[in-house]
């Protein structure tokens, strides 16, 4: 997929907060199948103080299927304007709305 192309040490939640509600598509590192996941939430951590020299600590939470298992892992993520990242993601709830992964930027 084409698109920016951002280092990890480059991305803040501006970077996503217009993304809020697009889809991503992930992928377990190493395997090629791709599963589409909605980004629901780019947040900014409460624990995090504006200004210094740190990036400001953020989170994204994104809901996808169900019917797979989605361990925590680094999976490649996908989405048409950031390009391809890869990031470390965590199961967080499993409901009836779906299967939410989290990451979190420090």
């Amino acid at each position: 997929m084409e698109g920016i192309s951002l280092e990890i040490s480059e991305l803040k939640v501006e970077s996503f907060e217009p993304l809020v509600g697009q889809t991503f598509n992930l992928a377990l590192d190493g395997r090629a199948e791709f599963y589409p996941f909605e980004l629901v939430q780019a947040q900014v951590s409460r624990h995090s103080k504006p200004g210094g020299k740190r990036r400001q600590s953020f989170s994204l939470l994104f809901k996808g299927p169900d019917k797979y298992v989605f361990p925590q892992a680094i999976y490649r993520v996908a989405h048409d304007a950031l390009g391809e990242l890869k990031l470390f993601l965590v199961p967080v709830v499993l409901d009836e709305e779906g299967r939410f992964l989290e990451a979190v930027f420090n």
